[in-house]
C-alpha cells in the first residue's frame, strides 16, 4: 500500500491511500515513456557525418553562432516530454501524447562534415540512454562530440567557477587514442565530478561501439549563462573541431545571444 500525505502540514484532506494494484498500474503507465524511442527526421544525404556535435543546455547551445556562423536546419530528433506527475492531460490522452522535446539538426553553411544537434533544454537523464542508442545508430557519425555544462555545486575539483572559466574534457578510449595535439592542453574532468544525461549516455554508447566520443564540460557558477564562459566554451569547441577560434564578431554574437536569454527570461525570478 502506498501512503501519501502533505509533508508540510500532514493535512488529512491531502492524504491519499493507494491499493497495490492501483500503485502498480500508475507505475506501469508512466514507465512506458522511458521506452519511447526518439524519432530521427534526417535524410540519407546528411547521415554518416564526419562529426556529430551535440549541444545540450543553455550555455552549450549559445556557442552555435560564434563557432559556426550561419547554419541550415536539415532535420530534428524528437521524443515525448517526460512526465513525472499525473495531470488531466495525461488522464485524457496518455503519456505518449506529451509535447515533444526537440533537438534541431543543423548543417553549417561552410560545407563542413559536421552535423549539429542542439537543444537549450537538457533531456532528462531517464531518457538519455535510449536517445543516445537511437541517435548514434541512425545518424552513424564517425566521431561524436558533446558540449554541456554543470553547476558548480556538482563540480569536484580545483578552481572557482565564479572567478575562472572552468572547461574540461572527458573522452572514451577511442577518442584518447585519436586525440590531436591541439586539444591536449584542455584538462580532463577531475575525478569525483560525475556526468549524467546525454553526455554520459553518449560516451557509454560510443565506448561500447568503439567509436570516438568526447564530452566538453563547462562549470557554471549560476543557472544564468555568462558571456565570458560561453565565449571560452565556443573557443574550446573550435579548437577540438579544428576550426578558427572565435573572432571579434563571434564574441559580439555570444554577447547578443546571452542577452537574449536574459531578455526572454526577465519574468522568471531565477534570472533576476
Amino acid at each position: 500500500m502506498g501512503f501519501l500525505d502533505d509533508p508540510v502540514t500532514a493535512d488529512f484532506a491531502s492524504r491519499n491511500e493507494l491499493e497495490e494494484e492501483e500503485e502498480a498500474a500508475i507505475i506501469n503507465e508512466f514507465s512506458k515513456q522511458y521506452k519511447v524511442k526518439p524519432s530521427v527526421d534526417l535524410d540519407a544525404a546528411n547521415r554518416s557525418p564526419g562529426t556529430l556535435l551535440i549541444l545540450t543546455g543553455p550555455a552549450a547551445s549559445l556557442t552555435l553562432d560564434a563557432a559556426f556562423g550561419p547554419t541550415q536546419q536539415v532535420g530534428s530528433v524528437s521524443v515525448p516530454e517526460l512526465c513525472r506527475l499525473r495531470s488531466p492531460l495525461q488522464e485524457e490522452l496518455g503519456v505518449e501524447q506529451n509535447p515533444p522535446h526537440i533537438f534541431t539538426l543543423l548543417k553549417p553553411d561552410d560545407n563542413s562534415s559536421t552535423l549539429i544537434a542542439t537543444s537549450r533544454r537538457p533531456l532528462p537523464a531517464e531518457q538519455a540512454s535510449l536517445w543516445a542508442e537511437t541517435v548514434i545508430a541512425e545518424v552513424a557519425p564517425s566521431s561524436t562530440f558533446i558540449v554541456s555544462s554543470i553547476l558548480s555545486m556538482e563540480y569536484r575539483g580545483p578552481g572557482d567557477a565564479a572567478e575562472d572559466n572552468l572547461i574540461f574534457k572527458l573522452q572514451n578510449t577511442k577518442a584518447i587514442q585519436d586525440e590531436k595535439e591541439n586539444s591536449k592542453h584542455v584538462a580532463s574532468l577531475p575525478e569525483g565530478t560525475l556526468l549524467a544525461g546525454i553526455p554520459a549516455a553518449v560516451l557509454e554508447v560510443c565506448e561500447d561501439g568503439n567509436r570516438p566520443a568526447t564530452a566538453l564540460v563547462a562549470v557554471e557558477s549560476s543557472p544564468v549563462p555568462e558571456v565570458s564562459l560561453v565565449s571560452a566554451l565556443a573557443d574550446a569547441v573550435c579548437i577540438f573541431l579544428g576550426r578558427k577560434k572565435v573572432d571579434a564578431a563571434g564574441k559580439v554574437a555570444v554577447a547578443a545571444a546571452v542577452d537574449g536569454v536574459y531578455q526572454s527570461s526577465a519574468s522568471n525570478s531565477m534570472f533576476i
